[in-house]
């Protein structure tokens, strides 16, 4: 019984809520422990973190951040929300504000089981323009949807256009509150779940395929998944300052690959997707990463590609599902869980019925021995971890399968029926420790990982072995001492060991020196 799980997934995530019949199948090798150590420290606390009383709806039942957004106007803030429907500011110093609560006037819907606020995301022209978006639930038949599929909550996409963008409080400035989108949802999970800004400006939106398998006793949650005249279970992507979509409150970019095909939405961007999570997009080489939750067997990470198919519910993974793997189980119809291999017999890393049928594999994969809520992460390209440069790091929120905290190699994948080059995080035990589950990843101003957490915490990333600045990780050697005279001569911030921060003096050389030193735990 997964209960602690389903809790988490009130944040809209909408992972494998029903658990009923759900298979322990051990189809992929395990991720590596080690490698690259990283030691955990708290930036903020006390936003949650309680998983009982779980079957009590409102804001007291369970809560913890969900999302995070740094504001790209030189401020360095980093603006979070929270199950309970509370927007916070966390200053440079790490102090805490409450930026806005959202349940004031008292419009937002929580189930603590199911959903609630999930995504926050600044425009990039933040500094100009103020804007900033939520996806919030509200109650069937507060609004009118602009999709509509069922009769259970609404998600809903809105636009926060501040007048003073400094402000630390909505309070303190005019603000506008306009809804760009709002979906109809079919039943309670599988939810609107992510928004992130592509570099032109253009906003994409993930949204699961409506139901958890089998919740209904049909199959019209998965059939969904590939429809393209259906806004579920796909990655959308608008212009949140048009107004040619169907509601005049957003624009179709024009380069969308569905736009202007008879029968198919103009939002979409790509389809086959079950429960896509967190969205992100590399800052070096503008490649969009996606974390999807699994059914019952494997969680995956994929690359989008405009127009593709992502391959549920006849795929979980880079498996064959249901009754593409032949029902073994004799489960009847779409509606089973099974699995089977894809075999890939010539070798091009994707398997050979996803060739056939025009399927994208995903780069990561792991069971659900090694996870079971995947929520994705972030390419990393921060300076004070080199040993992760470029290597993709994300998580699970399952905290039933603790340590889900990884890295992998992008090259590494697809490999059909393989994880990739997955390895488990070494946490460095002077730190905090590694978290029950984590629920976010996001880069903060300098690129550097935060993990919020279901224990209402908010955790920096560095290495653990502060010393230790280039190849061989590691190792302590004359080529990390180079390595720091090179990074402390150009001011570079893997030098900066010591405060002030920003400053490099010789305090830093002295702190440097120190951690060569004590060496690597």
């Amino acid at each position: 019984m997964r209960t602690a799980r389903n809790i988490l997934i009130a944040i809209s995530a909408g992972s494998p809520l029903s658990v009923a019949s759900a298979q322990s199948l051990d189809v992929l090798p395990d991720p590596s422990v080690g490698g690259v150590a990283v030691r955990l420290d708290v930036l903020t606390t006390g936003l949650g973190g309680s998983l009982f009383p779980i079957n009590t709806n409102g804001p007291d039942a369970a809560n913890f951040p969900t999302d995070a957004c740094v504001l790209p106007d030189g401020t360095r803030r980093l603006l979070v929300i929270t199950l309970d429907a509370k927007i916070y500011v966390i200053d440079e110093d790490a102090s805490r504000t409450l930026f806005h609560d959202l349940l004031d006037p008292l419009v937002t819907e929580i189930s603590p089981r199911f959903y609630g606020p999930i995504s926050i995301a600044a425009h990039p022209d933040f500094k100009q323009n103020g804007r900033f978006y939520t996806i919030e639930t509200e109650l069937q038949n507060t609004g009118t949807p602009d999709f509509r599929q069922g009769s259970d909550h609404q998600d809903v996409l809105y636009e926060y256009a501040m007048a003073d963008p400094s402000a630390n409080s909505l309070s303190q400035t005019a603000f506008v509150k306009r809804e760009l989108l709002r979906v109809q949802q079919p039943h309670r999970d599988h939810n609107m779940n992510d928004i992130a800004f592509m570099a032109d400006g253009t906003m994409l939106v993930a949204l699961g395929d409506g139901q958890n398998t089998g919740a209904a006793g049909d199959a019209e949650g998965q059939l969904r998944s590939p429809d393209p005249s259906e806004v579920f279970g796909k990655i959308i992507r608008i212009d949140p300052l048009g107004s040619d979509g169907r509601n005049g409150a957003y624009g179709i970019p024009a380069d969308n690959p569905f736009a202007g095909i008879a029968g198919a939405l103009p939002e979409i961007y790509t389809l086959g997707h079950r429960n896509p999570f967190r969205v992100t997009i590399d800052s070096l080489t503008a490649e969009i990463w996606v974390g999807e939750v699994g059914q019952r067997t494997v969680e995956e990470f994929n690359v989008l590609r405009p127009g593709q198919n992502y391959g549920w519910p006849r795929k979980e993974g880079s498996f064959l599902f249901g009754v593409e793997a032949g029902d073994v189980n004799g489960n009847g119809g779409i509606d089973n869980n099974d699995v089977a291999p894809d075999p890939d017999l010539d070798a091009n890393g994707t398997g050979d019925f996803a060739d056939t049928n025009n399927f994208i594999d995903p780069i990561f994969e792991y069971d659900h021995g090694t996870g079971a809520s995947a929520t994705g992460g972030f390419v990393y390209r921060g300076a004070l971890i080199p040993a992760l440069a470029g290597a993709y790091i994300f998580g699970d929120a399952d905290p039933e399968v603790p340590g889900g905290l990884f890295y992998g190699d992008p090259a590494s994948g697809p490999i059909a029926g393989q994880t990739g080059d997955i390895h488990r995080f070494e946490v460095d035990p002077a730190g905090a420790p590694a978290p029950l589950g984590v629920v976010s990843i996001v880069p903060d101003p300098d690129g550097e990982p935060l993990l919020l957490t279901i224990e209402g915490e908010i955790l920096r990333m560095t290495r653990a072995c502060l010393g230790d600045l280039t190849a061989p990780f590691g190792q302590l050697d004359i080529a990390d001492v180079v390595a720091f005279l090179g990074a402390f001569g150009s001011l570079a911030p893997i030098a900066d060991f010591a405060a002030p921060r920003g400053q490099f003096d010789i305090a830093d050389v002295v702190a440097f020196l120190g951690a060569f030193g004590q060496g690597c735990p």
